[in-house]
């Protein structure tokens, strides 16, 4: 029987359905869907289709001979920020990881501030690697003559961009949640959470595997 791939506990994950989920099952997702590991056993004893289904998910995690060529997290950032950049060219795109109201906000419609939230692991797996889930959060400062419909509609830009982008090495993000953080000093603001996964592989290359080619029965003196 195969294994299932292991993941690391995500209690937020459960508020909203996975990019990586199988696509049917997208659409008969319930307001809290299983997270993935649970999709992947629930098709697996489903459907011989299923099973195939994991067994290329877990390639495409775990690969046969390990690399630590992984793009770093600053790559995995500036792609996200270039993202983000074409879907709401409106505001200012940039990385920011202080408190909201220490950004000195000089766009007069607002602005979209990338953050990385931290990363949580996977079991070790043959001793070279490990899943990453990275956890990103997106702070977006909306003046208030911009406020209104006009909110929804940079938040939708925002959601669409995020919700399935592959980054470098990575599967594609899914999102955790969306949060109204209040209005102050002119400026509405939000949190869209989302996060992805990757690997972190060791720097160390693998030790070549020896394989068995051939049996003999013969006796040696």
């Amino acid at each position: 029987m195969d294994a299932i791939v292991p993941f690391p506990p995500r209690a937020s994950r459960m508020t909203g359905v996975s990019a990586m989920s199988v696509p049917h099952l997208l659409t008969a997702a319930t307001r809290n869907p299983p997270p993935p590991c649970c999709i992947l056993r629930h098709i697996r004893q489903a459907t011989p289709a299923g099973r195939q289904s994991e067994r290329g998910f877990r390639a495409s995690l775990f690969p046969s001979a390990w690399s630590s060529a992984v793009a770093s997290t600053s790559q995995i950032v500036g792609a996200l920020l270039a993202r983000l950049r074409g879907a709401a060219p409106q505001l200012t795109v940039e990385y920011f990881a202080g408190a909201e109201d220490d950004y000195p906000l000089a766009h007069p419609q607002g602005a979209a501030l990338l953050c990385l939230r931290g990363s949580q692991f996977g079991p070790l797996r043959d001793g070279y690697g490990q899943v990453r889930t990275l956890q990103l959060a997106i702070t977006v400062l909306l003046n208030q003559r911009d406020a209104g419909l006009g909110d929804c509609d940079a938040l939708d830009a925002i959601r669409r961009a995020c919700l399935g982008f592959a980054l470098p090495d990575c599967q594609p993000a899914w999102l955790l949640s969306e949060t109204f953080l209040g209005y102050r000093d002119g400026v509405a603001r939000y949190a869209i959470a989302l996060a992805t996964d990757t690997l972190q592989v060791t720097e160390a290359d693998p030790e070549p595997v020896i394989m068995l080619n051939a049996v003999s029965n013969e006796e040696q003196p």
